[in-house]
């Protein structure tokens, strides 16, 4: 929390002083902006009292796609469509251990990726039965590898990944997906949708999002990295919220809220012109877009 009030305040003097160049030369300048700092800050303290039990929330819980030695018991599930994070072999001769569900007919793949030098990682994979029913390794700094398989029964797969020589640690990383056959559904990503009360303000109305909402319908717990900015006539973009790119946030499984709805505050204290109040979600490990929801309105 300290963190996004520090990045909030770093931001917010040179912007507010950028906007005063923007404004309406006259006597009435530098009241225009001091009413819109104090709109600015308004909003910081309408989402802080979001993010506080938010964040609380998301330190109880972990992602079930997180090697995180010593706090998820292996073996770790996982499903179609998860790739694993933060995984290691400590020691030359540890095996770390992955289930996931599997039907009769799916045609899966799996991808192995070593991240650190020196390790060969090695994978077995055994059928509901415990039968082996394949194994393959590679060799070298990042070296990767695919393995494809038709599986012929339906139930719990083991995946069990290791250092080939059993001399040798590192990191590395195992992703699932099934191509084809009886598939489940797409896993939704997470959400996150504001929707504005209005598309324009005047006068005393309260600017406002009707909707300010964070979801996670995802059976799997999910880290995100979540970003809401506000955007001003002149463009300067003033950012709000910029948490868990550390990966401290994290949605529970089936996680849906909405905090709405979040007051601005009047339309006076706004100079005329077009708004935007944004959000966007990113995987926080690859950096990789999940959702972004655009929003803009219009004080007259």
């Amino acid at each position: 929390m300290s963190e996004f009030l520090i990045v909030v305040c770093q931001c917010l003097e040179p912007c507010v002083s950028r906007l005063d160049l923007k404004l309406e030369r006259g006597k009435d300048a530098s009241m225009q902006t001091r009413n819109f700092q104090s709109m600015v800050w308004g909003i910081v303290l309408s989402l802080t009292f979001i993010l506080i039990p938010l964040l609380v929330l998301a330190q109880q819980s972990e992602s079930s796609v997180a090697c995180d030695e010593g706090v998820v018991l292996e073996p770790l599930q996982i499903n179609y469509g998860d790739h694993t994070v933060n995984c290691e072999i400590d020691a030359p001769t540890e095996l770390d251990q992955f289930t996931f569900v599997g039907s009769a007919d799916d045609n899966i793949r799996i991808t192995v990726l070593s991240t650190t030098t020196n390790m060969d990682p090695t994978l077995e994979v055994r059928d509901p039965e415990g039968t082996v029913i394949a194994t393959k390794s590679c060799g070298n700094f990042r070296c990767s590898f695919t393995l494809d398989l038709s599986l012929t029964l339906s139930g719990t797969y083991l995946l069990a990944l290791y250092d080939g020589g059993a001399n040798e640690t590192g990191g590395y990383q195992v992703n699932l997906a099934c191509l084809f056959g009886a598939c489940p559904p797409s896993i939704p990503p997470p959400v996150c949708d504001i929707q504005m009360s209005q598309t324009s303000y005047t006068g005393d109305e309260t600017v406002a999002a009707q909707v300010f909402r964070l979801a996670n319908l995802n059976p799997n717990a999910v880290a995100v990295e979540w970003k809401v900015w506000v955007t001003i006539p002149d463009g300067i973009s003033l950012p709000l919220v910029n948490v868990g790119a550390d990966r401290s946030l994290i949605l529970p499984p089936g996680f849906d809220h909405d905090f709405g709805p979040v007051a601005l505050g009047p339309a006076t204290r706004f100079p005329l012109g077009t708004y935007e109040l944004n959000c966007r979600l990113l995987d926080p490990v690859t950096g990789r877009p999940i959702i972004f929801d655009h929003n803009p309105f219009e004080i007259q």
